[in-house]
């Protein structure tokens, strides 16, 4: 094992590599405490990320996971009546019916989801992201409404897991899933100098065997430097696009990184443990070495499970803001991270997720050529895959009134019954 070079000359931890001949490193992180402040903070400023063990329980790991076979299987009510394209047909432990309504990987349909808000609202992920700003009242954070990724072994016969199966880039399955990027600038705009703070939550036991989340220790100090060799490395005058075979080797690219001393590495997290990680990080997906499942949990089980979550402070949402927050929990809106976050609340507010109401927008890119980051492509997000359901791509299909107190609490604190009555001890979903 080799330590992982830091920008400071006397870092304030550790990180220790796993070298395989097959691809990037491997890097087991320290588990910390959730009462470890110090520590959390330390790993955050020195590395980028942190991992905070245990903040879901066995228990509530198992009904995690229970709630969101009842999404996969469309036996959940709001999954019923939602316009988001979602699973069809699948069956709990039957891999040959994981075929239709999603592919491997993210799953926007779950933005909503009662699997999705169970964990958001979990006290050891709230306590994880209270450790990284130093917040303490649950009044001071608010959810962000990001996603889960789920991908599936290649028992499911699925094309879309198939593909990823078959690939390789020159350093393995790094770079087949997905190129390193980071949210750095994407909440608030990028003159926002505040924190900003990204999570996961893997539903099992991940590493580079099944899948798991790349990142690059350290990066989140050099984001220009990295991005402008990238761009002098793989840009294309005149907007041309990169071939299929161009867009791997570019994904999979390691100079830039080793040029800043930087290791890319692909981590190994216990079920349960919540990685927070600064969104200036470079991050991305690591594809399975084992896709069968068989080294992991099985071919008749998901390949791999991971709660995509965020938390920014209240304090920096305005009333409209929190006004689109409600609405689009009702509407089942994903909302990705994107600088014209404002912007995208007065969109939803007005409903107008169509996009052509936009005056701005009438002369913008084609929204699948949209750049990361814009309120073009949130939008874009906002409609893919969605299709109309009693003649509306947004139909109102849950309540915030009816949401339980914590739920209500990490959507619009000022807006929570939890603030104002005992909490119920209820968890989201349960009846």
């Amino acid at each position: 094992m080799a330590p992982i070079p830091s920008s400071r000359p006397t870092p304030a931890t550790t990180l220790l590599l796993r070298h395989s001949g097959s691809g990037i490193p491997e890097v087991s992180p320290a588990r910390l405490d959730p009462s470890d402040r110090a520590g959390i903070r330390a790993h955050l400023d020195e590395h980028g990320f942190a991992c905070v063990r245990g903040c879901l329980s066995q228990p509530e790991l198992d009904r995690a996971e229970d709630l969101l076979w009842r999404h996969l299987e469309g036996v959940e009510e709001a999954s019923q009546h939602m316009a988001q394209r979602r699973p069809i047909g699948w069956r709990r432990g039957q891999p040959a019916t994981w075929l239709e309504g999603h592919g491997d990987g993210l799953m926007t349909s779950t933005t909503h989801c009662d699997s999705m808000w169970y964990v958001r609202s979990r006290p050891g992920v709230v306590d994880a992201f209270h450790a990284a700003y130093g917040t303490h009242d649950g009044s001071e954070l608010v959810a962000a409404y990001d996603r889960m990724s789920v991908n599936l072994p290649t028992s499911s016969g699925n094309p879309a897991a198939l593909r990823v199966a078959a690939a390789t880039s020159q350093h393995g399955k790094f770079g087949v899933a997905q190129r390193m990027h980071t949210h750095v600038g994407q909440f608030y705009g990028p003159h926002f100098e505040g924190p900003e703070y990204y999570a996961i939550v893997p539903l099992f036991d991940m590493n580079r065997n099944t899948g798991a989340t790349a990142l690059v220790p350290g990066s989140h100090r050099k984001v220009r430097e990295i991005e402008e060799r990238w761009h002098r490395k793989w840009g294309r005058e005149g907007g041309r696009q990169l071939s299929k075979e161009e867009k791997l080797q570019a994904a999979a690219d390691l100079e830039p990184f080793e040029r800043c001393g930087l290791t890319p590495c692909v981590t190994n997290i216990a079920a349960g443990d919540c990685v927070l990680f600064d969104t200036a990080l470079f991050h991305g997906a690591y594809a399975a070495e084992d896709p069968t499942g068989q080294s992991g949990n099985g071919p008749d089980q998901l390949l791999r499970a991971i709660y995509i979550l965020g938390m920014a402070l209240s304090r920096l949402q305005t009333p409209t803001i929190l006004e689109a927050r409600r609405e689009a929990y009702e509407l089942d809106v994903f909302w990705p991270p994107t600088i014209g976050h404002a912007a995208f609340a007065e969109h939803i507010v007005a409903g107008k997720l169509e996009g052509q109401h936009e005056a701005s927008l009438r002369h913008a890119a084609p929204p699948r050529d949209a750049a990361e980051g814009t309120l073009a492509k949130a939008l874009q997000l906002a409609l893919e895959g969605r299709k109309d359901a009693r003649g509306a791509l947004f139909p109102r299909i849950r309540e915030f009134a009816r949401a339980q107190p914590e739920v209500q609490r990490l959507i619009d604190p000022g807006r929570s019954d939890a603030l104002r009555a005992p909490a119920t001890g209820r968890c989201p979903a349960e009846p």
